[in-house]
């Protein structure tokens, strides 16, 4: 044989698979690369910054992001605290007749705020693929090995909102719970839900993580999309900073990198100005050992 047919004999074409996961890996260097030389304009030059986290476009993410979270009073309604003491506990408005479905995602060890739906006649719809089973029962729960993920990242593990409301027979249920904690994979669930999804959610009770990273380009993309959406058709009303993670400076701001968030449709309530600061009197310290995060009344306005 020749050096030339042991050569052409060697040779195997790459495939598929190999191919998606170096472009996957050459633009998770190049993203980096982009992160670490956010850019000031000087007229026509631009120099990188030492510390992006502190540069006046930090500050105009912080607040732009923000802004969506600001909270508002709700007229008329008193909010309430549902689930255990300390972690574990959520603040939402009392139950409406209308609202019998529940969706609890991410449970780890604590079932207390579905319990307590469940007590209150809704049906309860679990998922967590990081436990074998719940640490408690009901009749009304309906527990799934699964995580939630976007739609474009399923698999043998991980299911999408979308797919799991068509299966369980809630296409056209309006009036639904949210309640959600999926560590970190909330921003890019909320920005791939659509409008009319999002919409048949009267209450959405969400742990957002990962807020540390809003003067990274990428991460603040996907956050401002979903919460984009999420601004349309829901109104936050209650922020609490889970005080297990230090605050961090970003654009000067004090920034919690976890930030528990109560949302309410803005069709079946209405709002007015924010007189409350936080945490109040609802609020408990996810960790009693630590100093509650002092927020204050949390009001950002988006920059023009």
């Amino acid at each position: 044989m020749s050096d030339f047919d042991l050569k052409e004999a060697s040779y195997r074409e790459p495939s598929a698979t190999e191919n998606h996961n170096q472009e996957i890996a050459r633009l998770n260097k190049r993203l980096t690369q982009l992160e670490k030389r956010i850019t000031i304009i000087e007229g026509k030059k631009a120099r990188p910054i030492e510390k992006p986290e502190m540069s006046k476009a930090a500050q105009e993410m912080v607040e732009t992001l923000f802004s969506r979270l600001s909270p508002m009073d709700v007229v008329g309604c008193n909010l309430t605290r549902i689930g255990r003491a300390f972690d574990g506990g959520y603040i939402m408005a009392p139950l409406r007749p209308d609202e019998k479905v529940a969706y609890s995602l991410g449970i780890n060890r604590d079932v207390s705020w579905d319990l307590e739906m469940a007590r209150n006649g809704c049906k309860v719809y679990q998922y967590d693929h990081t436990i074998d089973g719940l640490p408690h029962n009901h009749e009304g729960f309906n527990y799934f090995k699964k995580g939630i993920t976007t739609s474009h990242q399923t698999n043998q593990q991980m299911t999408c909102l979308r797919h799991e409301l068509v299966k369980n027979g809630h296409k056209n249920t309006n009036d639904i719970l949210l309640k959600m904690d999926i560590e970190g994979d909330e921003w890019g669930v909320f920005a791939d839900l659509e409008i009319n999804e999002l919409q048949k959610f009267s209450q959405i009770l969400v742990e957002f993580h990962d807020l540390h990273k809003v003067y990274k380009l990428f991460w603040y993309r996907t956050a401002l999309e979903g919460l984009n959406k999420l601004f349309k058709t829901h109104q936050a009303v209650h922020v609490h900073g889970n005080n297990n993670t230090s605050l961090r400076i970003i654009g000067g701001y004090a920034v919690p990198p976890v930030l528990e968030v109560t949302f309410l449709r803005r069709d079946l309530f209405q709002f007015s100005p924010c007189t409350r600061t936080f945490p109040n009197e609802l609020d408990q310290p996810n960790n009693p050992s630590f100093a509650e995060h002092q927020l204050g009344s949390f009001q950002f306005t988006k920059p023009n």
